[in-house]
């Protein structure tokens, strides 16, 4: 680390810094009336509420949904925690500086689910890594089972997000993921 930051050019930490400034979401952090914060953007003035909802994934078009949204004149209301998915499902948490725990995914879940039952969006949009948590999903036992179990269980939790928005008379939309590479690129 030490000989990196002494070799490392200047005009590389200075891309780099500029390359994360766009990549982490400019959030106006706000609440809903019953006090759930939430990252806003778009137009913070519209009553119409188009909800983005995932992990570190969703965060990743924040800003772009944002700047789409303020030139529609609708306020985006973004509940996404990295590492945890949104759908229904039991997760271990998936990265090592993220969340601390299951119950915390869950919790974290419940109470982006109780902000969007305030905020009453018309549309919500669904972006999280998919093949990232094969391996981390849990049965009803709390074990990780075979990964023909997680998929199943994965693709049930999915469409069960997606009937429970419609039920609410709200339009769901999916951003697939990015290819997995099968190796490690580094």
């Amino acid at each position: 680390w030490e000989w990196a930051n002494r070799s490392t050019p200047a005009s590389y930490a200075e891309l780099q810094s500029a390359a994360m400034h766009d990549f982490l979401p400019r959030c106006s952090y706000t609440h809903t009336p019953q006090g759930i914060p939430y990252c806003a953007g778009g137009d913070l003035g519209s009553s119409t509420v188009v909800a983005l909802v995932g992990d570190s994934h969703a965060g990743t078009w924040f800003n772009e949904l944002s700047d789409v949204a303020a030139k529609q004149h609708v306020r985006i209301a973004t509940f996404a925690t990295s590492g945890c998915p949104f759908i229904p499902i039991v997760a271990n948490p998936a990265i090592p500086n993220g969340p601390t725990s299951t119950s915390q995914c869950l919790a974290t879940r419940a109470q982006g689910m109780r902000g969007l039952a305030e905020l009453k969006p018309v549309g919500i949009i669904l972006s999280e890594h998919d093949r990232g948590y094969l391996g981390l999903i849990l049965d009803k036992n709390g074990s990780v089972p075979s990964e023909p179990v997680q998929v199943a269980l994965w693709r049930t939790a999915f469409k069960t997000f997606l009937h429970q928005m419609q039920d609410q008379g709200i339009r769901p939309a999916v951003i697939l993921d990015n290819p997995t590479l099968p190796y490690e690129p580094a």
